[in-house]
């Protein structure tokens, strides 16, 4: 049985562009007409399959139309974040100019700027947003898959693994990931013009794929990975690499290199990239090399997924012996693979897009808490999903056409699978309701710190202070060195008014993290209730020289000047949270207060 699907070069890439209409060019040569008729026919062809793709998708992923915000970023992307809830030419500069939750990505905080200012902060306009791009995503996957096999059955089979397997939920029903929609969808958009560019030598499809390019780093810097995946196409094409191929590929490479640069550096400021990571010699090596394995298990068994996934320790037995046994798993793919190659191009294609993809988020330089994340997978799993699509294609292919009794079993065992893959999916959005039900969830599954903070956060901005109190005391059990777990307890503490605790939590989150300002301006709080306004400006002023513009610092300390009858220096720090926040309510009385004190000693 021979893999061969590229001697038919049909054409769907017309469905990208009738996505993208307004941005393409008109084309004006021969070729580029016929191109775009040929274009045009593919989308009357496919219209009704990919509508009726789009329905199945949107009833699988509707549960997250109903679901509200969680405590898990999407206060730093959206509720707590004044950056995008206005439309202004300031916010917009700023947006550029700044990185969120220590990512650069622009274009994702305009979508969500665009999306505020349509809704405000209703949460539905944006879980309409996300799955809006996702159904997008699977059509462009569709699209993709057509182009470069020539079948229409590994298009549809890719794309709708693609569109309703539960690793796409997290993606989907978290606000917060909306920027892996926005980047694949750029993404995707640039190969598929890359792939016209290269079937007809039509330089405003090279020139479109790489402003795609931009884009999707823009959106998402994990898009890095892309000049790699070009070659892909001309490996499916069969062109041999020479000059012509690798200079083409040059101005992807540098806009590549400007990201990669701009990633470490904001990540390295944000103090994401820990070169001290807990793993460390053979476990360290092993790390990228569990990614791919545990990609590959929860693809074939979405079992048991989760928000945060469990970091190896030593009472972990069973993962600790997967992290040494995925080296040698890997090492017999890709033996299989090398053995297989003259037969099956467009697998190879699929495992080395797989591979590429993941490079940027398997651990190889160590960045956050987590190793692996069902988000990691949006973009990866697409290359797994086209390999079965060309598997089952040919098996159909390589029987008789008369042969119906098989072909109705493969197309009812497919049904089955994507009904199957489909129900998982509708269930695990509604996990995804709120924080409460997302963190039960979590710890239910694999307990950690993380999950146990997160819930205990949100059972406090519920008003339920003592299972918040129990949650923070359960995480610090799993992490007695977790510095704001103890920030967080201290503040339920003041709640039910028990200072002496609240101070003892804070100044072990200070011992633990000498430079968390957050508590340094909690503990002045606690000493500004004793009466002792030196130490509670001692203590505002170091949370200040770690946080220039900490508004909520400045506003203590000016406070606890006024209370110690240093009217001038009381008057500066309020000054200093109106230009901060102009419209600060507490400040304005605050400073009229101080300003009257002042007039009446002289």
């Amino acid at each position: 049985m021979h893999f061969r699907l590229l001697a038919r070069d049909f054409r769907i890439d017309g469905i990208a562009s009738i996505i993208f209409s307004a941005a393409m060019t008109k084309p004006h040569s021969k070729k580029a007409r016929r191109t775009a008729a040929r274009e045009t026919n593919g989308i009357n062809r496919f219209a009704l399959p990919c509508i009726l793709m789009a329905v199945v998708i949107a009833t699988v992923f509707s549960p997250s139309l109903k679901n509200g915000f969680t405590n898990w970023d999407d206060d730093v992307y959206v509720t707590n974040n004044p950056d995008i809830q206005k439309v202004t030419l300031h916010n917009i500069v700023k947006v550029f100019s700044s990185s969120y939750a220590s990512t650069y990505q622009p274009f994702t905080m305009l979508a969500y700027m665009t999306q505020f200012a349509v809704g405000g902060p209703d949460p539905a306009v944006f879980h309409a947003t996300s799955l809006f791009l996702h159904i997008v995503n699977c059509l462009l996957v569709f699209a993709l898959l057509y182009g470069l096999s020539g079948s229409f059955l590994t298009g549809t089979i890719a794309a709708l693994i693609f569109g309703v397997h539960p690793l796409r939920v997290e993606s989907v029903a978290w606000v917060s990931d909306q920027k892996d929609l926005l980047s694949t969808f750029f993404y995707l958009l640039s190969l598929l013009k890359y792939n016209v560019f290269t079937k007809n030598n039509l330089r405003n499809f090279y020139w479109f794929s790489l402003t795609a390019f931009v884009f999707s780093l823009l959106s998402k810097p994990i898009a890095v990975s892309l000049p790699f995946a070009l070659f892909l196409i001309d490996y499916l094409h069969n062109k041999k690499p020479d000059k012509i191929l690798l200079a083409r590929k040059i101005p992807f490479f540098m806009v590549a290199s400007v990201f990669v640069v701009i990633t470490l550096i904001t990540q390295r400021q944000s103090g994401a990239i820990n070169v001290n990571a807990a793993l460390s010699g053979l476990d360290r090596l092993c790390v990228p090399f569990y990614g791919i394995v545990f990609y590959l298990i929860k693809f074939f068994i979405p079992i048991k997924l989760a928000a945060l996934y469990p970091m190896p320790s030593p009472d972990n037995f069973m993962m600790n012996a997967l992290i040494k046994a995925s080296p040698f798993i890997v090492a017999v793919i890709a033996a299989l693979l090398w053995f297989f190659r003259s037969a099956m191009k467009i697998v190879i294609a699929g495992c080395l897009f797989f591979i590429i993809t993941l490079l940027p988020v398997l651990q190889i330089l160590p960045i956050g808490s987590a190793i692996v994340s069902d988000r990691y997978s949006y973009l990866p799993l697409i290359g797994i999903g086209g390999i079965l699509g060309a598997v089952v294609t040919c098996f159909l292919q390589s029987n008789p056409a008369q042969n119906k009794t098989l072909q109705m079993f493969v197309y009812a065992g497919l049904t089955l699978v994507f009904t199957m893959l489909g129900i998982l999916s509708f269930q695990r959005c509604g996990v995804w309701h709120d924080s409460l039900t997302l963190w039960n969830d979590d710890i239910a599954k694999y307990p950690s710190v993380l999950a146990y903070n997160n819930r205990a956060t949100e059972s406090g901005a519920r008003g339920e202070t003592d299972n918040a109190i129990e949650d923070f005391t359960s995480a610090l059990r799993y992490d007695p060195k977790f510095a704001k777990a103890y920030d967080n307890r201290g503040i339920a503490y003041i709640s039910k008014g028990m200072a002496d605790q609240a101070f003892a939590d804070f100044s072990k989150a200070i011992e633990l993290d000498p430079d968390y300002y957050d508590a340094y301006n909690n503990r002045g709080i606690i000493y500004g209730f004793h009466d002792e306004f030196d130490n509670a400006i001692a203590d505002f002023s170091k949370a200040i020289a770690l946080k220039s513009d900490y508004e909520r610092a400045y506003l203590n300390r000016g406070i606890a000047y006024l209370q110690n009858r240093d009217f001038p220096l009381a008057l500066k720090d309020f000054d200093k949270v109106l230009e901060l926040n102009p419209g600060d309510a507490t400040a304005l009385e605050k400073r009229n207060q101080a300003l009257t004190s002042l007039q009446m000693e002289k």
